[in-house]
């Protein structure tokens, strides 16, 4: 069977009315939709927006178009951050509460065009895609870096159990990549008393997801379920947006019942502790404060309060919103394999994202996701911008 055979009815359902590429919601300061159409260095092509990418879905699965290199960029430059399903006419039913069915959820049918690419070509697959497969595959995580050694960031001052009902999912880019995320959620989750428990786990598989490579993931899955089991758990905290809708979208799908868990993302939990007084803010910070939205957090998971609600209760804090934001926030461009595969289009769509934080005057810019951070602190590096970056568990951190 054809993959995009199950998204036949969703690819034909679009207008071809062009929402998802021209504007059409100026009060909402929405004056830019898709990130890779208005920043690729190739320019603003129809084939990147997403209307152009579902009529090349309709080619594949009419058998019109063949895979071939050119294809392959296109498909794979896409961030999947879901900013063109958010004005989507299509979408506007569900969101005025007049139906229930999503009846075309592009992000879902890019990746089911990548899951095509890789089920007839997978000698097209980028490069970079398919090292992180091997590297998962022989490391357990996408970095490549030795399994044993991906608790190496926790201290000796926290000692936490293999056992217990609540366990912290650390993620593959907080344990490799930015440890400073990690020891900062133990860190405020500790001054609440809580002591999550640590597992041996494996990728959630969300980069394998987003870059089509879906055979691989069933196994970490079942991993991780095991692992979970084992621990005695109820409730998984994570720090990383992508391990948040794989663990809380996508693994109820691959594993179905089985799959029996409450997801939290960190700062779910930790605007959760400090409204039950459990957690104290001790500190005040006298900055103005902006928040970027990781999509898969919001967007694809519809969490947008609780890490505004723990920003605006620091004492001092002047907190500014991004425009546009929330559902309609851009993206930071770290996303859907385009980091890896892409990462001058990755930085372009970053360093327009700390410009526009710059032009509201923030000092310090705040975001809740270990990719957000990569390719945000590699941006105000390029651009030489004259502003800070921290994830929300650093700066509760150093306040608690």
């Amino acid at each position: 069977m054809v993959i995009l055979e199950k998204y036949v009815k969703q690819i034909y359902r679009c207008a071809r009315c062009g929402w998802c590429r021209t504007p059409t919601f100026a009060d909402h300061g929405i004056n830019k939709v898709c990130p890779v159409y208005e920043y690729h260095p190739k320019g603003p092509w129809e084939f990147f927006t997403a209307r152009g990418r579902l009529a090349i879905a309709q080619g594949l699965l009419e058998g019109e178009i063949d895979v071939t290199k050119d294809l392959v960029e296109i498909i794979y430059s896409c961030t999947t951050c879901g900013a063109c399903h958010e004005v989507c006419v299509i979408h506007f039913p569900v969101v005025m509460g007049v139906s229930k069915t999503d009846e075309l959820d592009q992000v879902r049918v890019f990746e089911a065009m990548r899951a095509e690419v890789f089920k007839r070509r997978p000698d097209m697959l980028l490069e970079p895609h398919r090292r992180i497969a091997e590297r998962v595959a022989t490391q357990r995580n996408p970095y490549g870096e030795p399994h044993d050694q991906r608790f190496e960031w926790l201290s000796d001052t926290y000692r936490l159990a293999k056992q217990g009902e609540t366990v912290y999912f650390v993620g593959c880019t907080s344990a490799y990549r930015h440890p400073e995320i990690a020891r900062s959620t133990i860190r405020v989750l500790s001054k609440a008393g809580l002591v999550p428990a640590i597992i041996d786990e494996w990728c959630c598989g969300s980069t394998l997801l987003r870059t089509g490579q879906w055979d691989y993931v069933e196994e970490l899955a079942k991993h991780n379920l095991e692992e979970l089991k084992k621990a005695g758990a109820r409730k998984v905290v994570v720090s990383c947006a992508g391990c948040y809708r794989t663990l809380k979208l996508d693994y109820p799908e691959i594993l179905g019942s089985k799959w029996d868990f409450e997801i939290l993302h960190a700062t779910e939990l930790m605007w959760e502790l400090i409204e039950e007084g459990r957690l104290k803010i001790a500190k005040s910070l006298n900055q103005k404060v902006t928040y970027h939205d990781p999509c898969h957090l919001g967007r694809h998971a519809g969490v947008y309060d609780p890490p505004r609600d723990i920003i605006k209760s620091i004492p001092g804090v002047e907190f500014v919103e991004l425009t546009p934001t929330r559902q309609y926030a851009m993206c930071c461009g770290g996303g859907g394999g385009v980091k890896s595969g892409f990462n001058e289009l990755a930085l372009r769509i970053g360093i327009a994202a700390v410009k526009r934080a710059e032009g509201i005057g923030a000092k310090i810019l705040l975001s809740a996701c270990p990719f957000c951070k990569r390719n945000l602190v590699e941006a105000i590096e390029a651009c030489k911008a004259g502003i800070e970056f921290y994830d929300i568990t650093e700066v509760l951190a150093k306040l608690v």
